[in-house]
């Protein structure tokens, strides 16, 4: 598996998280697009879907990540010693 693959499929998987968590829903640009690629994978993507899945899905993937460490870091923090 190459670079590219392993980064392309870390955020296959993150949008599968961002999908089952409802941080993404059917109302948000791009959820369609979002669909496919967790149902069909990216290779399935037409070059209008690829786009909107680089320009509108890959930011929201990147900020439900944060948001992920953000509060796995503050669950550290609120831990009783």
């Amino acid at each position: 598996m190459g670079w590219n693959d392993h980064i392309r499929n870390e955020l296959t998987e993150s949008l599968r998280d961002a999908i089952a968590s409802g941080y993404l829903t059917a109302e948000d640009p791009g959820y369609t697009v979002a669909v496919k690629v967790r149902d069909q994978g990216p290779g399935s993507l037409s070059e209008i879907e690829q786009d909107v899945f680089d320009f509108e899905l890959r930011p929201l993937i990147e900020s439900f990540e944060q948001r992920k460490i953000e509060d796995i870091g503050r669950d550290e923090l609120e831990k009783p010693e």
